[in-house]
């Protein structure tokens, strides 16, 4: 998930996270995992807003450090429906 850089700070984002976990409740899954880097900080601090923790980090060689994050989502029966 990218937003170009005039297209934020508009809810864009917030909003196709959202869509991405009513997607994933909708076809009976109950987390999502995201993958971003340490230096996207504008999509961490998003991903944090929504509740999403750090399960991961992973250095890499000449790259930036991967984060894997996940979020325990609700069932088709509370927020999503």
């Amino acid at each position: 998930m990218f937003v170009s850089q005039r297209y934020r700070r508009n809810g864009h984002g917030r909003r196709l996270l959202r869509e991405l976990e009513r997607i994933a409740v909708e076809r009976g899954h109950h987390r999502v995992r995201l993958l971003t880097t340490e230096v996207l900080s504008e999509a961490r601090r998003l991903c944090a807003a929504e509740g999403y923790r750090v399960v991961r980090r992973i250095p890499r060689a000449r790259a930036p450090v991967e984060i894997w994050l996940e979020k325990d989502v609700p069932d088709a029966r509370s927020d999503y429906s």
